[in-house]
């Protein structure tokens, strides 16, 4: 048996199928992914098909993992726009994976949230950077907020901690993945090229002059590796950017 036995909701998106391939390459780790739409190549992991918003599928699902240590959680509600970020469907769907884990897992030691920087406001606007982890929370609810709040209540009193990471701009060559900013880059791109027009920048003047970070999809998989197994990172989140500044 491997050191660490590692779940991962959301395993088909770009951080997930990206961690699960750094937890395998590792030899430290078994993985189980959970994803509606399964991919249809995953290199050295099991993938279990489940909705994660139906409760009785997770439980059925889920019910006969007892040797997970960790649940790495990259899922999120199947949305359009980041307006349509369901606060109570995100919510649900992180319940219904812990309502069915903790009962089937005695050994759970550590959950693992993926945000984002939307937890600092950048959705809504200007906002202060550097943003930093101990920053209070804008005014505005989001999903972000609710995930945690609830990971912290149920982690009381429990043999396992919680942890966050915080991404910004995340960057990927998997193709297939929408949200991979890189891809959506190339494809713009290449759109241009195809109709003889110059590679121009399609935004606003304030957003064209707005200094943006990112990181690139594997250095997030190997800091969430790092911080889920550092009993000193537990209860807290970290930022988790390459470093380097673009517009």
């Amino acid at each position: 048996m491997k050191r660490y036995q590692a779940l991962i909701p959301g395993v088909s998106g770009v951080v997930g199928r990206r961690l699960a391939e750094h937890l395998v390459a590792s030899g430290e780790w078994d993985v189980i992914g959970l994803a509606r739409r399964p991919p249809a190549d995953p290199a050295g992991y099991r993938v279990i098909g489940v909705d994660l918003t139906d409760a009785g599928a997770c439980r059925t699902a889920l019910a006969g993992l007892g040797d997970i240590t960790h649940v790495l959680y990259c899922a999120r509600y199947d949305h359009k726009t980041a307006a349509s970020e369901p606060i109570d469907a995100n919510l649900a769907m992180l319940r219904n994976v812990l309502d069915a884990i903790e009962p089937a897992a005695s050994g759970l030691r550590h959950v693992h949230l993926v945000q984002g920087s939307k937890y600092y406001g950048s959705e809504l606007g200007p906002y202060k950077t550097p943003a930093r982890e101990s920053d209070p929370r804008v005014l505005v609810d989001n999903w972000y907020y609710a995930q945690e709040d609830f990971t912290i209540e149920r982690s009381r009193g429990k043999s396992w901690t919680w942890s966050a990471s915080r991404p910004h701009g995340i960057c990927d060559h998997a193709p297939g993945i929408a949200r991979s900013m890189a891809m959506v880059i190339a494809a713009y791109a290449a759109i241009s090229k195809e109709l003889g027009q110059p590679l121009r920048f399609p935004g606003t003047r304030g957003n064209f002059q707005a200094i943006y970070q990112v990181v690139e999809a594997t250095l997030l998989a190997k800091a969430i590796a790092w911080i889920s197994t550092n009993p000193e990172c537990g209860g807290q989140a970290f930022n988790v950017t390459n470093g380097d500044y673009i517009r």
